[in-house]
Parts: C-alpha cells; sequence; structure tokens
C-alpha cells in the first residue's frame, strides 16, 4: 500500500493581486451556479468507505501512524461512522478561466469515522468505470464540520489556499478564516468571486507558462504554511486523477478546529 500523501491544494498564503472584472454576463452560469450531485454520489461514497473500512483500511491506518509516532498500534479500537458523505466541489476551469460554467464540480467525497478516541476521514471517489474507491485517509472532520456548517448548500473548498465556502443562491459564503481572508469578508457575489480566482490562477492552469516551468501542483507564488496535522495516505494513485478539478497535485489539509463560522 503506498504512504505517500495525498495532497489536496498548495496551503499557501492568499494568493497576491488584483482582482480581474469579467464580463457581468459570464460571470454566472445559467440558473443555478453550481450543479447539485445526485442522491447517489454520497450513498455511494458511503458504500466504498464502508468497504474500505471493512477490509481493514482504518486498522491500516490506525498502525501506520502509530509507527511513524513511535508507538504501539492500540488494540480493540472499532471503527464507526460518525458523518455521512460530504460531497466537496473544486473550482471548475471553465470558471477560472472566463467566469462561465458552474462554480465548482463535485469529484470526491468524504466519510468520517471514529477509531478510539480520533477522527478519520476518508475520501472516495468514482473510477473512470463509474465504480467508487477510497483513495485517501486523513485525520480530522473537516470536511463533516464544513458541510454542517454549510447547511445543506453545496460545498466549496479551493484547495490552494484552503479555503472552504457555502454556495447559497448568487453569494459564495466563507465558513472559515481562510475564506474571510481570501474574499476579504463574510461573502461576495459569484461574479466577485469569479474575478477573484480568475486573479490568481487563470495564468497557472495546466497548459500554461507556468505549467511549462514545473510549477503547477499548487499554484502558489509563496512557501506553503507548516503542516499541522497528519495528511494521509493516498490509496489508489488512480483514483487521485478524478479528484484534481484544476491538475493540482495538492497538499495535504491542515485540521485545525477553530475559525469556523456559520
Amino acid at each position: 500500500m503506498s504512504t505517500h500523501a495525498l495532497r489536496h491544494g498548495l496551503l499557501g498564503v492568499a494568493l497576491a493581486g488584483a482582482a480581474v472584472v469579467l464580463p457581468a454576463a459570464t460571470a454566472t452560469a445559467a440558473g443555478s451556479p453550481i450543479n447539485p450531485v445526485a442522491p447517489a454520489f454520497s450513498s455511494s461514497a458511503d458504500a466504498a468507505a464502508a468497504r474500505a473500512v471493512a477490509g481493514g483500511l482504518l486498522d491500516r491506518y490506525a498502525a501506520s501512524k502509530a509507527k511513524a509516532m513511535g508507538l504501539a498500534p492500540a488494540k480493540g479500537s472499532a471503527a464507526s461512522r460518525t458523518a455521512a458523505a460530504v460531497p466537496v466541489y473544486e473550482l471548475s476551469p471553465a470558471f477560472v478561466r472566463s467566469g462561465t460554467g458552474p462554480v465548482g464540480q463535485a469529484r470526491f467525497a468524504v466519510t468520517t469515522y471514529s477509531i478510539g478516541t480520533e477522527k478519520a476521514a476518508i475520501t472516495t471517489a468514482p473510477a473512470p468505470d463509474g465504480t467508487w474507491q477510497a483513495v485517501n485517509v486523513a485525520s480530522g472532520d473537516t470536511e463533516a464540520r464544513m458541510g454542517a456548517l454549510a447547511k445543506g448548500s453545496p460545498l466549496l473548498h479551493e484547495p490552494q489556499v484552503d479555503a472552504w465556502y457555502a454556495v447559497r443562491g448568487d453569494r459564495v459564503v466563507a465558513l472559515d478564516g481562510d475564506a474571510r481572508t481570501a474574499i476579504g469578508g463574510g461573502s461576495v457575489s459569484v461574479a466577485q468571486y469569479a474575478s477573484l480566482v480568475h486573479g490568481r490562477y487563470a495564468d497557472k492552469m495546466p497548459g500554461s507558462a507556468y505549467d511549462a516551468a514545473g510549477y503547477a501542483g499548487g499554484y502558489a507564488t509563496t512557501p506553503p504554511k507548516a503542516r499541522t496535522e497528519d495528511s494521509g495516505q493516498v490509496l489508489a494513485a488512480a483514483g487521485l486523477a478524478a479528484v484534481g478539478v484544476l491538475g493540482v497535485a495538492g497538499v495535504a489539509r491542515r485540521r485545525r478546529p477553530t475559525g469556523d463560522t456559520v
């Protein structure tokens, strides 16, 4: 089993740069600014996570983590699901380039389990043949907490700055401190958000000079922040292609209990 860390986007400080004003007519998609997933999306993710747990995934993860910390593996800790799968949306390339189409696309979901006194987040994603598989496990319950704050609205993650949002109607609403910093307040219109992400990432997309120079994979212009918690394991490298929306090779998610908002 691979023990490389799955990385969900650079955790660098918010990228500087003036917002680029996009034409108002192209700043939102026709109708809803984001396309909700079908109910089967979450149920398929939960089923895949359950299969992985039944196959000993969390036992192996706990043993690997204990070994890395120089501790004896815990014995007899049964895993139990504490939060159902949360679909996670990440920015759509067309939205970044021109403000057209949906704000984000859901390419994976995260189901939260408890094992002993710890929480573990299992990321699952559909393979090219449509079957779902576990692709990562990481400590913490970030997605479950952010999903609860989103209150049923699509949960959008901007991994390059580790910011979490809810997309509510024509507003992109900040759910944590990184999101408030990234958009300069509690919420912005979809059109304003399109301008912000265009300014940050449009020249760093796959195929750009930035990409050709070998910098793509996080779109950071500054060094990443230090990790504050374990990042987990990649379980199926093939599944990562389904996870990366902007071509981000990603870095470890931080697990931070403070700074959340509604």
